[in-house]
């Protein structure tokens, strides 16, 4: 099992560090790399997998639940619309993040059922870290530990927030 994690502003080192230490479960190693101005992508896997990957122009990370699945997502990012291809992938677990450094732009995804999670949380100083647990988002000083209660109440009624 692999995990991602990541940060579009400004983060200091250490706090990338524990973010993937907080990950480290799920690999012996979790390297991160700075892949422009302040964006940063990360990935907490074994030392026999491909970790922080670019590709025609774009980095990306990639979480599955099998090694040979990234390949099928990868393929699908460098693809001019990712989402249809990815949409005939229901029974793939996967998740990932993908930077495009001409547009500067960070593209999020999961798979359809959800079975790998992908929390995000925007950043008082306007930037947005993301992570497959959330725990590896309170290595972030700007985010508190506070439940969102309303989001809580939705999620009882409604089964989703």
């Amino acid at each position: 099992m692999t995990g991602i994690f990541g940060v579009v502003g400004s983060v200091s080192n250490s706090e990338l560090e524990e973010m993937g230490r907080r990950l480290s479960h799920r690999g012996v190693r979790f390297p991160w790399s700075e892949v422009d101005s302040d964006v940063y992508l990360g990935l907490a896997d074994d030392p026999n997998r491909q970790s922080v990957t670019a590709l025609d122009g774009m980095t990306s990370v990639v979480d599955t639940a099998f090694a040979e699945h990234a390949d099928v997502v990868r393929t699908a990012l460098r693809h001019s619309d990712p989402t249809l291809l990815l949409q005939k992938q229901r029974n793939l677990p996967f998740a990932f993040a993908a930077f495009r450094p001409a547009t500067r732009t960070v593209l999020l995804g999961r798979d359809y059922f959800g079975l790998k999670p992908l929390h995000y949380c925007r950043l008082a100083s306007g930037g947005l870290a993301f992570a497959t647990e959330y725990k590896a988002l309170l290595a972030i000083n700007e985010v508190d530990a506070i439940p969102d209660l309303e989001a809580i109440e939705h999620l009882q009624i409604y089964k989703a927030v």
